[in-house]
């Protein structure tokens, strides 16, 4: 970095070094067997963090040499030891290191973090059989009895379910905790589990939630343009979106072909735009082919409505205080102009975010 004054858009003093605690921010490096404190890296260097639900993510992050840790060893270890974003008391960002490389002219240690859900896809499950289980009790067993022995500390937070289910999983098919909790969560109903870090007695604890419905279904906070960095509108209409005219078919060809009622949407300022849906082979009925068609029309007939904001990360409500992934949230911006005429306000879920340290702090949520 030389003798650069700026990096990452952060305040710095002396050789870039990251000033991270001006804004009640740092990172730490944390036990994951026992959840202690092991380090504070405050000249860590990072780009970008991002969690998604249900899903790994992954990112790189450089420990320069120059007023590393004495203990940079014992505080890098990997998978033994996972580096935490903190605000104040908050965590905002965690993530494992299952990656550590230097190299002779190096200036740093290099070390890769994965979310939670990346050790998930490194156990297995053992033999279960489950018959009229709650959904979310389901997910919580294999977890809890997955994870037993294990020495990886984890907090499980689990809903009752209005959804009753029966599952079978064995030892021998040799199927990891992620891919079982992903296959449940991805049936139709199915529940919903997500991960993040929290304070427990003084420890630092990855903490995981099971529910049929993680977070709220009335907006929990607004952003507004005071607290926006960008505000994007995407009206897509490119192939297979805008569709005015739908109709499914069955698997055969020929006039065995089983085909549904073309559905048309009323749309005379627009021309025709078709679009054939091809749903299961194994669909019979024609009525459930008409379903199918009529679902599609409704999803495509306006093109595909994209919204995505960027939020100052310290001037904007705080992720895992005042919002978090599962959450309704709503946004408003002035349109004096008419530029979002149906767009300046609304509501959408959060599914993950993203924070970026390349410039001005920010975070984006993922909305759904």
């Amino acid at each position: 970095m030389g003798s650069t004054d700026v990096w990452n858009g952060a305040s710095v003093f002396g050789r870039g070094r990251v000033v991270w605690d001006t804004a009640g921010v740092q990172f730490l490096a944390v036990s994951l067997t026992s959840g202690t404190v092991l380090a504070e890296f405050p000249d860590l260097q990072v780009s970008k963090l991002s969690y998604r639900f249900e899903e790994t993510t992954s990112e790189t992050v450089m420990l320069p040499w120059r007023n590393i840790p004495s203990n940079w060893g014992e505080a890098t270890i990997p998978y033994g030891v996972a580096i935490l974003l903190v605000r104040d008391s908050t965590v905002l960002w965690g993530g494992i290191v299952v990656k550590r490389e230097r190299t002779l002219q190096g200036e740093g240690l290099t070390l890769t973090l994965a979310t939670v859900e990346h050790y998930f896809d490194n156990v297995h499950v053992k033999d279960h059989s489950y018959s009229g289980w709650e959904q979310t009790w389901i997910a919580s067993d294999l977890v809890t009895s997955t994870l037993e022995n294990h020495r990886f500390m984890l907090d499980v937070e689990t809903a009752s379910s209005t959804v009753y289910r029966d599952r079978t999983y064995e030892e021998s098919s040799d199927k990891t905790l992620l891919s079982v909790l992903q296959e449940l969560s991805n049936v139709k109903d199915g529940p919903e589990w997500c991960t993040s870090w929290h304070v427990r007695d003084g420890k630092y604890v990855p903490l995981l939630m099971i529910a049929d419905r993680i977070g709220s279904v009335t907006p929990v906070t607004t952003f507004d343009e005071s607290v926006m960095t960008s505000f994007k509108i995407v009206e897509d209409y490119t192939n297979g979106y805008g569709a005015n005219m739908v109709w499914a078919v069955g698997d055969t060809t020929g006039e065995d072909q089983l085909r549904s009622d073309v559905m048309v949407a009323e749309q005379s300022y627009r021309p025709v735009v078709e679009h054939v849906v091809r749903p299961s082979s194994s669909i019979t009925q024609k009525e459930t082919l008409n379903a199918h068609a009529s679902a599609s029309l409704e999803q495509l007939r306006d093109g595909t409505n994209t919204m995505s904001m960027t939020l100052s990360l310290l001037a904007a409500p705080i992720v895992y205080e005042e919002w978090k992934p599962g959450d309704v949230v709503a946004w408003t911006v002035a349109d004096n102009d008419g530029r979002f005429t149906g767009f300046d306000h609304g509501e959408a879920r959060v599914v993950g975010y993203d924070i970026d340290f390349s410039g001005v702090w920010t975070i984006t949520p993922v909305l759904q």
